[in-house]
C-alpha cells in the first residue's frame, strides 16, 4: 500500500498542475485502481486490481457524452486451503454528465460525473491444497460466469493528463478508486 501511495504522489508531481479542461468528444482515459468487496470477495480482504479504458467517440448527446471501453480485474484470495484466482473481462459504457456546460461553474470544470453499465465474463480458478475429512466442503469450486453490473462514479482532474476517480457498483466492486491517465 505504501508503494501505491508513493507511485500516486510521484505521478501527481510528474504531470504538474496545468489547467484541466471539461470533457469533450475524442477524450480517452486509462483507469488503474483497486476494488473492494463485490463479486470477487472471498477469503482475505485484499482488494482487486482494476483496469479500464474508455473513449468518448460520439458528439454530445443531450447534457453529456457517451463513452465506450473495456474493463479488466484480477484478485487472488486464500480461504483456508483454497486459493482462488478471479479474472473479469468485460465491456462497459457510460454517460458522462457535462455539468460545466450547463452552468459554467468552475467547480464542475474539474469533475467528470458519470454512470454506466458493464457486461462480460468472470473466470475463476481454484486450487485446493488441503487434507480435511470433509474435503467436498472445502474443495468448493466456483463456476465461470457471465457478469453484469451498473456503476456510478466521478473523476477529479488535477491536470490535462491526470485525474483520480472513485466508482461504486452493486456487483463487481462495491467501491473502487484509483488514478486516471487522460489523453
Amino acid at each position: 500500500m505504501k508503494k501505491l501511495v508513493l507511485i500516486l504522489f510521484v505521478s501527481l508531481i510528474a504531470y504538474g498542475t496545468s489547467q484541466a479542461q471539461a470533457i469533450e468528444t475524442g477524450d480517452q482515459a486509462v483507469n488503474l485502481g483497486l476494488g473492494i468487496d463485490g463479486l470477487m470477495y472471498c477469503g482475505s480482504g485484499i482488494p482487486s486490481i482494476n483496469f479500464s479504458y474508455e473513449t468518448l467517440p460520439f458528439e454530445k448527446l443531450g447534457i453529456g457524452y457517451i463513452s465506450v471501453g473495456g474493463f479488466g480485474a484480477f484478485k487472488h484470495t486464500t480461504n483456508y486451503d483454497n486459493k482462488h484466482n478471479y479474472w473479469i473481462v468485460a465491456g462497459r459504457g457510460a454517460y458522462h454528465f457535462d455539468f460545466y456546460a450547463m452552468n459554467h461553474n468552475d467547480f464542475f470544470r474539474y469533475f467528470d460525473v458519470y454512470a454506466g453499465v458493464l457486461a462480460g465474463y468472470a473466470l475463476v480458478g481454484n486450487n485446493y491444497n488441503g487434507n480435511y475429512e470433509d474435503e467436498a466442503y472445502y474443495k468448493y469450486e466456483e463456476p465461470n460466469q457471465f457478469v453484469h453490473d451498473i456503476f456510478a462514479g466521478c473523476r477529479y482532474q488535477f491536470s490535462d493528463g491526470l485525474a483520480v476517480y472513485a466508482e461504486t457498483s452493486y456487483n463487481v466492486s462495491i467501491l473502487s478508486f484509483g488514478v486516471s491517465f487522460l489523453f
